[in-house]
């Protein structure tokens, strides 16, 4: 599935149970919920609402500022934005190019 679809795909749907952050064992939980005939919409719900939650205990350590910036590729996804948005309790900021930005970093510190 395009990243692109992901999100409207997801948006309205119950999510489905996905516990496991390690891409292998959630790609288990991910066929067997296609196995036991789980909606893809609530699968795809479940996989954002995962990564929100796993984000969310990450931040939770550091703290959380005034000001937040989401980038990455992971940052064209606006349900997660949005979903971040609430567990966070904050308004965070990205642009159409946020996936770019830790490439561009990387060259201007290789320069």
């Amino acid at each position: 599935m395009d990243i692109d679809d992901l999100s409207p795909l997801a948006t309205g749907a119950e999510p489905s149970n996905i516990s496991s952050m390690c891409t292998v064992f959630a790609e288990s939980e991910v066929v067997s919920l296609v196995a036991e005939g789980t909606p893809k919409e609530n699968i795809a719900a479940g996989l954002l609402h995962s990564v929100c939650n796993k984000t969310y205990s990450l931040v939770s350590r550091i703290g959380i500022e005034d000001k937040v910036f989401f980038s990455g590729g992971v940052s064209r996804n606006e349900k997660l934005k949005e979903l971040l948005q609430e567990k966070l309790g904050i308004s965070i900021l990205s642009t159409e190019e946020s996936q770019f930005l830790g490439a561009i970093g990387a060259a201007i510190i290789g320069y």
